[in-house]
């Protein structure tokens, strides 16, 4: 796993693992015991944790801490010896999260502010890596929509040792650019949808052996309903964010929304910076981080079995 990954979990995780709610009851009794009051919620956030693979002993002592028969409940009592034990194995594990965090940023990585994050597609060679950078950079400078008198798209930093690329946006309590950057998000996966089927009827057709002359004309048939199908959708985020002065604004307009698609297509990925709370529910996140699946679950419980 990338370093990036295990600080982007460790840094959306971080504050979960203080919201367990503990209470005390029969407080000084021969019978005080702990009440954990949202332990489902806490096991979510444990689940998360353990993709990260340094992280997964940590998580496994602290689950196993807890008695068998009383993990899958939603709240749950625990023992006064118990509870010392689960203590310590919460301050260890929130310890780990919060090393990755800090080694993370101590590399001059640190994602404060408004912004967002790229991960490009995967390559082979020196000339693959920069076309892509040439396409983003395209897209970045060139697109009218991420224009914006108050704002500026900067770059913040290179992920060491993988190709994640973050980006900052200069700007003073606004998040416009980011905004307009979900939108065309949206529009250039559904292009991304269309082109992907145009190409698989251009091979049906192929395949089927037609004259090239027949072949052609229906080809360049399908070039237009691209460009068509382009076209509208730049009209529909010229209502949705600003009208586009002229004909070149234009052009760009479509231009970064085909080179995006492609980008898309061969891998790319855009996630909103991980302190950039008030815009992040509004991308569309291609890879977004899920919980651990129910064998994953099972290696929770069984770990040390």
């Amino acid at each position: 796993m990338r370093l990036y990954n295990m600080y982007y979990i460790c840094k959306n995780k971080i504050g979960d693992i203080k919201k367990l709610e503990i209470t005390v009851e029969n407080q000084g009794g021969s019978n005080q015991y702990y009440l954990i009051k949202n332990w489902n919620d806490f096991v979510k956030t444990l689940e998360v944790l353990s993709q990260v693979p340094c992280l997964l002993e940590a998580v496994s002592d602290l689950y196993d801490c807890i008695p068998t028969f009383s993990k899958n409940k939603s709240k749950l009592d625990i023992s006064v010896q118990i509870h010392a034990i689960l203590l310590k194995k919460i301050k260890s594990l929130e310890d780990k999260v919060n090393t990755i965090i800090d080694l993370y940023e101590l590399l001059g990585n640190d994602n404060k502010g408004s912004g967002f994050d790229v991960k490009l597609p995967s390559f082979k060679t020196l000339d693959e890596f920069a076309t892509y950078i040439k396409e983003i950079n395209f897209v970045i400078n060139q697109c009218p929509f991420l224009k914006n008198k108050d704002e500026e798209i900067k770059l913040n930093c290179i992920d060491v040792g993988s190709t994640w690329i973050s980006f900052m946006i200069a700007a003073v309590g606004t998040t416009v650019i980011l905004s307009n950057l979900a939108k065309i998000i949206d529009y250039t996966i559904k292009i991304k949808s269309h082109i992907t089927n145009v190409e698989q009827q251009e091979e049906q057709l192929r395949a089927m052996k037609l004259k090239n002359d027949v072949i052609e004309t229906v080809i360049e048939g399908y070039k237009k309903a691209n460009k068509s199908y382009i076209d509208n959708c730049v009209l529909e985020l010229e209502q949705s964010i600003h009208p586009l002065k002229d004909g070149d604004e234009r052009g760009r307009a479509e231009k970064s929304l085909e080179k995006l698609a492609w980008l898309f297509e061969k891998g790319l990925e855009i996630h909103s910076a991980i302190e950039t709370v008030e815009v992040k529910d509004l991308f569309i996140t291609q890879n977004e981080v899920q919980k651990i699946s129910v064998e994953e679950t099972k290696l929770l419980q069984n770990n040390k079995e």
